[in-house]
């Protein structure tokens, strides 16, 4: 079981490493410098569903003694895009699209894209509602070549990105969320380990 766990830690460093996306611990301030919204009473919030979770705890104890991969979140399949989810805000030098993501009882969330692909001078932030947590930001450096995408575990019960794009850019972004993990495993309690 460790085994898998520690696969699954890897995994999540390499693809950070390879897209040189920091997720760091932080606070509101140095989160309030990376972003451009300063009030958060217009976005538009997606709010997940609850699921069996005694039922997934039950499973995961059958499993324990199988060679199965841990699992630690349950994934929502979504359909979720810049057209048909979020906020657009005009601000200073460009306009900002916001979306906050809610799933109650998460010890963390993080995202899977079927599309995703920045403008070159876009940037993307993501954050916990506690802006103790920031990712980013995610450029066009980070464009997959197959145009699907994951982003990294932030811990916390809801989640706000916010992409940035300046006045000058022309080319069309593309975010478009496919599953939303709502992790049920604390992953962050044995960090120090």
């Amino acid at each position: 079981m460790k085994k898998y766990f520690i696969s699954i830690i890897l995994v999540i460093v390499v693809l950070n490493l390879s897209a040189q996306v920091i997720t760091q611990r932080t606070n509101a301030k140095k989160v309030d410098e990376s972003i451009k919204l300063t009030t958060k009473s217009d976005i538009d919030v997606l709010t997940m569903q609850s699921f069996d979770l005694k039922k997934l705890q039950e499973e995961d104890k059958k499993n324990k003694s199988l060679d199965l991969p841990y699992r630690f979140g349950y994934a929502f399949e979504v359909d979720y895009n810049m057209q048909n989810a979020g906020t657009w805000t005009t601000v200073e030098n460009g306009r900002v699209w916001s979306l906050k993501i809610v799933s109650e009882g998460a010890y963390s969330i993080n995202l899977a894209y079927s599309k995703f692909h920045l403008p070159e001078n876009s940037r993307l932030y993501i954050y916990n509602e506690q802006k103790t947590v920031l990712q980013g930001p995610f450029t066009s450096k980070n464009n997959p070549k197959d145009s699907t995408f994951s982003s990294d575990l932030i811990e916390g019960s809801a989640i706000i990105l916010e992409y940035f794009e300046p006045n000058n850019v022309k080319e069309k972004p593309e975010i478009s969320i496919s599953k939303i993990v709502h992790a049920y495993q604390n992953l962050f309690s044995n960090s120090t380990k």
